[in-house]
Parts: C-alpha cells; sequence; structure tokens
C-alpha cells in the first residue's frame, strides 16, 4: 500500500501499487556474476475523479478516453555493488511515458455535461489502470540477498515537470502525472510506501504514514562459500572517570547472513591498557570505564568476531577511547582541556502562509487604448523545518479575471471562474455546450494577460554555517512597459501552437521561488510585481479571478 498526495489541494489517500519481477539466477553463487531481475510490472489503478470535470468541460466524451501519463518508478537492490565494488543498496528511477496506453471510461446516463438534466450529477469516470512493463535490472551481489523492493520515500527527487521544465520536488518513490487536453488538466500523485490517517471531523487534511520497513517484492538469493567475518574500527571519548557505551554490532557483516552462518558474532576483547571495558546484558555491547587520570594517548583495544559457523575476522580490529582530562598542570606549561559537545537537532514541519488579504491592481480609466495596471503579490512565507535534504518550490496559476456579468463556468462543483482563454481555439472550440463560452468577453481578461517578476529571499537571520539559499522565478517581463509590449505583439489570435500560457503569463503554472537540495532548510519569504494587460474594449467594473500557489 502506498500513501500519496495530489497536487489538486495537497491531501493523501491511499492507492495499491504492486510491483513484481523475477530474479535470476536464483540462487546465485557469489562471485560467480550478476543477477537480473526481469519480466518486472507496475500495477495499480490511478484516481479518476477529476476526469468527471474534463468531461464537463468537453474535452473528454463518454465511453473510452485515453489519458496520456507518465509514471516515474523508484526501485532499490540490497547488498549490491554500488560502485568500485562498495556494498550498498543501488537505486534505479525509471519513466514509463504513455502517451496512448492508458484509459478511462466516461458515462453520463441523462447525457447532459455538468449534471443539468433529469437524472442531476450522474457522470461518472473509471480509475486509470495501470498495468505496465518496468524496465530490467542487473545488478552486481557482492554478500547476503538481493532484495528488490519500491524505494524509500524521496529516492526519485526533483523531477523537471513543472511550466518551463522547473524542477518539482517530489517526496515519494512512485509518481504519476496524468492530463487532459494537452496539460490543460494535469493530475499528480505522489506515492510512497505507508497508508494514510483520514482527518477526523472537522478537520479536513488526511496524515501520511511512512512505512517503518518496506518488504522486498522479488528476493534473489546469493549463496556464499563459508567466509569470516569482516569488521571495521570503532572510537569512543569519554572524560576521565567517566564511562561510555561501545556498540560493535554494526562493526562486522559476514556474506553467509542469510544461509544461516552469520550472526550473532561471539566478539573476543585483546587487553585494556587503562580503565576496563566490560560486557552489558545485550550481546556485542560493552561499556567502557575511563581511568581516573588522562593516559596521554588513546587507549586502544583490539577486538574479533566469530561467526555461527565457527569462522573468525581477520586480526586488526580496534576500538579506539580517547580520554579527556577534568584537569590539568599549567605551573611549567600551559595545558588542554577538551569537553564533548552533543546537539540534537528534531525536524518537524514545512508550511506556507501569506499575507492576508486581496491583490488590489492599479486603477485603470479607460481612454480608448490598451493599458497595463500594476499591483504585488502578497508575500509568502516559507517555513521549512523539516530537517531533511528535500528541495521545495512554489508555484501559481491564475484563472481568467471577470466582472459581474461575465460568462462563467464551473470546472468543480461549487468553483465558478470566468472562461475567456483561447478565444475560441483549443481543446473546448468543438464543444456545443462551451463554445460561446470561451469566446471573447468584454468583462473578462485572460489570466495569461497577467505577468510578473518573483523576488525571494532568505528570512531568517544569516549565522555561521547557515547554507539556506532560495532563487525567484523567471520573470514574463521586465518591466510593465515590456509586458504590455508582448501582449501587444501577439494580438488577439488564437494560435494553437502557441497554446495556453504561450506568452509566458499565469495562466499556466510557474514557478514564484524554489530552494535546492541541502539548502532549502531555514525561513523564506517569496513576492512577485504583477502586471495586468487591459483590453482597450473591457467593461467597467471590478474584475475578480483565483492566484492559486501550490507549495511542495
Amino acid at each position: 500500500m502506498n500513501t500519496c498526495q495530489n497536487n489538486a489541494n495537497g491531501n493523501w489517500a491511499d492507492i495499491q501499487w504492486t510491483l513484481s519481477g523475477t530474479a535470476a539466477p536464483n540462487p546465485q553463487t557469489l562471485g560467480s556474476g550478476d543477477v537480473t531481475l526481469s519480466g518486472a510490472t507496475i500495477v495499480g489503478e490511478i484516481p479518476a475523479a477529476i476526469l468527471v470535470a474534463g468531461y464537463n468541460l468537453g474535452v473528454l466524451t463518454t465511453g473510452a478516453n485515453a489519458i496520456p501519463t507518465k509514471i516515474w518508478v523508484a526501485r532499490s537492490a540490497t547488498n549490491v555493488d554500488v560502485g568500485s565494488g562498495v556494498k550498498g543498496t543501488a537505486t534505479r528511477v525509471d519513466l514509463l511515458d504513455l502517451p496512448t496506453q492508458l484509459f478511462t471510461t466516461i458515462t453520463d446516463p441523462d447525457g447532459v455535461p455538468g449534471g443539468t438534466g433529469p437524472g442531476g450529477a450522474d457522470e461518472t469516470a473509471t480509475p486509470i489502470s495501470v498495468s505496465q512493463p518496468l524496465p530490467d535490472w542487473t545488478v552486481t551481489p557482492l554478500g547476503g540477498n538481493v532484495n528488490f523492493s519500491q524505494s524509500t520515500p524521496g529516492a526519485i527527487g526533483p523531477l523537471p515537470i513543472g511550466t518551463g521544465g522547473a524542477n518539482v520536488a517530489t517526496v515519494g518513490s512512485i509518481f504519476t502525472q496524468s492530463v487532459v487536453a494537452g496539460g490543460l488538466i494535469k493530475v499528480n500523485f505522489d506515492c510512497q510506501p505507508g497508508t494514510t490517517t483520514l482527518a477526523v471531523p472537522p478537520a479536513t487534511q488526511n496524515t501520511p504514514v511512512p512505512a517503518a520497513s518496506i518488504s522486498p517484492f522479488e528476493v534473489g538469493e546469493v549463496v556464499a562459500p563459508p567466509t569470516a567475518p569482516t569488521c571495521t574500527n570503532e572510537s569512543v571519548s569519554v572524560g576521565v572517570g567517566q564511562t561510555a557505551t561501545v556498540d560493535l554490532r554494526d562493526n562486522c557483516e559476514d556474506v553467509n547472513e542469510a544461509q544461516g552462518g552469520g550472526s550473532p558474532f561471539t566478539f573476543t576483547l585483546g587487553a585494556v591498557s587503562a580503565g576496563t571495558l566490560d560486557p552489558t546484558a545485550t550481546n556485542g555491547v560493552y561499556t567502557y570505564t575511563a581511568p581516573a587520570t588522562d593516559p596521554g594517548a588513546p587507549v586502544v583495544v583490539t577486538f574479533t568476531a566469530t561467526d555461527t559457523s565457527g569462522l573468525t575476522s581477520a586480526a586488526g580490529s580496534t576500538i579506539s577511547a580517547t580520554v579527556l582530562a577534568n584537569q590539568c598542570d599549567a605551573t611549567a606549561e600551559a595545558c588542554d582541556l577538551t569537553q564533548i559537545v552533543a546537539q540534537p537537532v528534531v525536524g518537524t514541519t514545512m508550511s506556507m502562509s501569506k499575507v492576508p488579504g486581496a491583490i488590489v491592481m492599479s486603477p485603470v480609466v479607460l481612454n480608448g487604448s490598451e493599458q497595463v495596471s500594476t499591483g504585488a503579490l502578497n508575500t509568502i512565507t516559507v517555513t521549512n523545518a523539516r530537517g531533511t535534504a528535500a528541495a521545495w518550490s512554489v508555484t501559481a496559476y491564475v484563472t481568467d479575471l471577470g466582472a459581474a456579468g461575465a460568462r462563467t463556468f464551473e470546472p468543480l462543483p461549487g468553483v465558478v471562474v470566468p472562461l475567456c482563454s483561447l478565444a475560441g481555439a483549443g481543446p473546448f472550440a468543438a464543444n456545443p455546450t462551451f463554445a460561446a463560452t470561451i469566446d471573447s468577453d468584454r468583462l473578462c481578461i485572460p489570466g495569461d494577460n497577467l505577468g510578473w517578476t518573483p523576488a525571494a529571499a532568505v528570512a531568517h537571520n544569516d549565522i555561521p554555517g547557515d547554507v539556506a539559499a532560495v532563487t525567484p522565478g523567471a520573470a514574463s517581463a521586465a518591466s510593465p512597459a515590456d509586458w504590455l509590449a508582448a501582449l501587444v505583439a501577439a494580438g488577439n489570435t488564437a494560435d494553437p501552437a502557441q497554446g495556453v500560457d504561450g506568452l509566458g503569463g499565469l495562466l499556466g503554472a510557474k514557478t514564484l521561488c524554489s530552494a535546492p537540495v541541502n539548502q532549502s532548510g531555514g525561513t523564506f519569504t517569496c513576492n512577485a510585481s504583477l502586471y495586468l494587460g487591459v483590453p482597450a474594449s473591457a467593461g467597467a467594473g471590478t474584475y475578480t479571478g483565483g492566484l492559486v500557489l501550490t507549495l511542495a
């Protein structure tokens, strides 16, 4: 089961994604060759409720509709060569670009889009069924079974699926994007192993619960000849007369682990030159008690590990204890004392807030010519206290703006917006229900007439060691005059090749600001200067529309 976040409202819900595949040879003898995962597939269903809106807008029809979809899938393989003979967990991300293979079936018993007939809102859409092959994957085992699984959250990383190729930060390891009307409607699901805790009314936001562990969907057994454990060194620091825990449980490994010849290990310690090193009730965990005076050089103790088959690791692994004095004699010369500083840092949440109020553009006094008004976005503040390396971005889009009396449509139940974009071209033109609605309207200003120049800044105080950075998105134009000139040059033609958002205005989603991987923590402000082109033929009135901001 996966818990998935959608881009429509940022909420979480469960989707059952199933990965499969066959590892061969299985078993494989360590050192004799690779293991290949073949016949791999991904199976699941993408929720399709939003596609009813697509039908009601006239961009889908009753019956089967192909829904162009891209699916990114991150898989992991354990105990394999991750480069230069280093053993670890390899991750592979594959993109399935499916322009014609996936479908939804629309039904409308009363045959009237929008549910205005006797049957009411009776339209339905089936989920988008996914059953697709994944590429074969060959890995080199280095000891221990090869476990193939869906990757951990965050494995996909940023994807260049934003407007203009801007990266969108992802949190999961399966990501889907389905589009309708050439991208006018985009539905994303960002999924990770886990489940969703449903919100208790009156709350509305569900909560993701990442899986505590991820089970493999295929295990390639690796048989290794009897081999002794290998161990790495351990080190601790402790004050004189104080104690410290020495934990050797993660210092040794055995390639025969999956065959019953590995742990639990039996540890044998060498002599302790200063202080004592005593076993605890937990195998492999010891307590080092430092002597009452600083011995000078670190106290070094050798150790070996013996596996359950009786094979012992090579000599040379050590425990190094640095004893820190509590006093020193500076009578004759300077002396030093050292204390250990430990600073816990706990991550919490990431949030976005805005300065309240409407965005009021400068008044336009009609004079028979096209004009441009100016305004400013109410400042957005992003507070990222997650404590992770993940990047983030804020994107925005605007609806058309309408005055009282403008033609409107209802893309989703209860959401009414004006519609005058595309000027009779594009996906709505052939639908008689909306053909008149999308004509130019003297009481409607197309959303793509709104351009901006974004700005962004780090809002917290910069102290030594701070790496936070934020970048504003691309500007639509350098100034209001330049933006108006661009609108004049574009004219009022409906060029399907140019498509929605061809001018670089905000009808299509644009990046307001973003913070990169490893530099995304802290508090940031994002805002923008706004420019709105007002046609000479505009009617008098107050025009309103929605500017929607998304943090991901």
